[in-house]
């Protein structure tokens, strides 16, 4: 095999596009898309990394807990958590104490989990 060089993109499917584009790009704040198409929204995310919405085929079932999960970088994870609190997302998981990091977790209005998570410097 040859040699990975890194992850390309990370997409979820969207049952509501929309929903979907207005949370990551306003609560989320991942801004304007870099492409944008009927069926697909991609961001360009910083140091190489994507990410995007595809809309789901009639009958998807989004937001199986588990099925995905990602973690989203973050130098102040209290500030973030504060921010997205005050746009009316839950925190699920306050910030906790892992080896060399804290990390948060909030759902999607699909109810996919993510985490925000700060490296200790």
């Amino acid at each position: 095999m040859p040699e990975l060089k890194r992850i390309n993109v990370v997409f979820l499917y969207a049952a509501d596009m929309e929903r979907m584009r207005t949370f990551y790009e306003e609560t989320v704040g991942f801004g304007e898309p870099c492409r944008v198409t009927d069926d697909w929204v991609e961001y360009a995310l910083g140091e190489g990394a994507r990410f995007a919405l595809h809309r789901a085929m009639p009958g998807f079932r989004s937001g199986s807990r588990g099925a995905v999960q990602f973690s989203i970088a973050v130098d102040d994870l209290d500030g973030a958590c504060r921010e997205l609190e005050t746009a009316g997302v839950t925190i699920l998981r306050p910030p906790e104490y892992g080896p060399g990091f804290r990390l948060a977790e909030f759902e999607d209005p699909e109810g996919n989990p993510i985490r925000l998570i700060e490296f200790e410097a």
